[in-house]
């Protein structure tokens, strides 16, 4: 696979993250950080938003304490 070819692919994977990500926010918001890594054996991830309503930043640790009732 070629280098162009494989940038389309991260593109594609991209989009499709970003779309699952806004579709699981239970709030407006007008930020997301969405952090990932992965090597063979081990899988990190991290999140965060900021509230647009209210300006909370809420990271993954918090996410379901905040949102568990909507």
């Amino acid at each position: 696979m070629g280098k162009l070819e494989n940038m389309e692919a991260i593109e594609a994977a991209q989009t499709e993250l970003g779309q699952y990500l806004v579709g699981m926010m239970p709030v407006p918001w007008k930020k997301i950080c969405f952090y990932a890594r992965c090597v063979p054996g081990f899988a990190q991830t991290w999140f965060g938003m900021i509230e647009s309503e209210t300006g909370v930043i809420c990271a993954r640790d918090f996410f379901w304490n905040r949102y568990d009732n909507y």
